[in-house]
């Protein structure tokens, strides 16, 4: 970019989003166990529950690292089912358990494939704050959806987020589910 140049990448308005990250629990301990083919065996099949997922709540796949995805949502109540699909199909196909954060809010495209803002920075530190097999829900996805919290006991707590200067309210939904076995 040239300096005095006024070029944004974010030329798109902000859109609102509901925004889930899914992270495998313990995934450099399962690659360093069961090796990198094992391993690209569990990610194709995860890979494969969570697009199915997804769309079958209506949600958009935008980004995959590693071991975690990205999943944009119109609703939260959508993003709330594929998270509560997702720890029921990790239970019952052999799958690791997952630790899953939702957060709703306003975020913009950029470059296309993209995405930026700081509902997907709460979202994805959200995850950090779930226990394995349940979900840590911010309090404005629970205020605008219209549908009830997933089957399993709820914490509401004021919680810390590194990076943002207020606490939020976090609604921590702990498994109902057994955690599938590791691999």
């Amino acid at each position: 970019m040239e300096r005095g140049t006024n070029h944004h990448a974010c030329e798109v308005a902000p859109v609102v989003r509901t925004v889930m990250f899914s992270d495998v629990v313990r995934s450099t301990e399962l690659i360093d166990r069961y090796g990198d083919d094992a391993w690209f065996d569990v990610v194709e099949r995860h890979a494969r529950t969570v697009d199915d997922a997804a769309r079958s709540h209506g949600g958009t796949v935008a980004s995959f690292m590693g071991d975690g995805f990205m999943v944009l949502f119109d609703h939260p109540s959508d993003a709330i089912g594929c998270a509560d699909r997702l720890h029921r199909a990790a239970s019952t196909r052999g799958l690791p358990g997952l630790r899953i954060g939702i957060d709703h809010g306003e975020v913009r495209s950029f470059r296309k494939d993209w995405w930026v803002g700081l509902t997907i920075h709460t979202a994805s530190r959200l995850t950090d704050l779930s226990p394995e097999g349940g979900i840590a829900i911010s309090h404005r996805s629970v205020a605008a959806t219209g549908a009830s919290l997933p089957h399993g006991a709820v914490d509401a707590r004021l919680v810390a987020i590194r990076g943002l200067s207020e606490p939020c309210l976090v609604h921590l939904v702990r498994p109902c589910l057994p955690v599938g076995p590791p691999v």
